[in-house]
């Protein structure tokens, strides 16, 4: 059997050519570990890698933010104008970072252009009693019905949103004289609906209150 003969010079070039490519390779796995070692020493990386090893010996717990103080104040003013005196546990509530007034029957319920005397004097003392480190976010109005949020400036930046509602529950479910208004404020991840309502009164309406309050409520979701 007569044995075929091999080219030297193919030989050769064969060679070449798997040296050129197990070259490559080597080249490619340089690069891979140069760019990875860059990577692990960027200042955010290492931060991450830092946050996660300490929140692994923590048993996975991350680090938590201080809580809100948050108070809410409910006052039936019937229709008279508030004093000073009568204001003065706002102070009490400085120390908090939300405060929300939710106020019924501030005003009556004519027809007016302007806001009235009562109002106008109420939402001066909000804002004298609790400070400058407050800043009103939210206020809504409907009838005799009235809502204020106050967040503490050091928290205001942490506010990703805010919506204000208001529902119409008097005759016919047209008439202001009963119902609510709400503010939902979007916070830390946390959506929260602050409602002040004014409903009809005495045992034999709770069936009335019940849907009223069921209206209410599907009204902010």
């Amino acid at each position: 059997m007569r044995r075929k003969k091999v080219d030297p010079c193919a030989v050769v070039c064969l060679l070449l050519l798997h040296m050129r490519l197990l070259l490559l390779a080597c080249l490619l796995l340089l690069l891979l570990c140069v760019v990875h070692s860059k990577a692990a020493s960027l200042p955010g990386m290492a931060t991450r890698r830092r946050y996660t090893e300490s929140n692994r010996l923590r048993g996975g717990v991350e680090p938590q933010q201080s809580p809100l103080q948050v108070s809410v104040v409910s006052w039936n003013m019937a229709e008279k104008a508030p004093t000073e005196d009568a204001c003065s546990f706002i102070k009490l509530h400085q120390s908090d970072d939300i405060v929300v007034f939710g106020i019924q029957e501030c005003e009556d319920i004519r027809p007016r252009r302007n806001e009235g005397h009562r109002s106008r004097k109420w939402r001066s003392l909000q804002s004298r009693l609790l400070g400058r480190s407050f800043r009103c976010m939210a206020r809504h109005k409907m009838g005799g019905l009235l809502i204020a949020v106050y967040v503490k400036k050091s928290v205001m930046k942490e506010v990703e949103g805010l919506q204000v509602l208001d529902v119409a529950c008097g005759v016919g479910n047209v008439l202001s004289n009963k119902g609510a208004v709400s503010v939902v404020l979007r916070i830390r991840d946390k959506t929260i609906a602050f409602i002040n309502s004014h409903l009809a009164a005495h045992q034999k309406y709770v069936s009335d209150i019940t849907f009223l309050i069921q209206d209410v409520l599907n009204f902010n979701r």
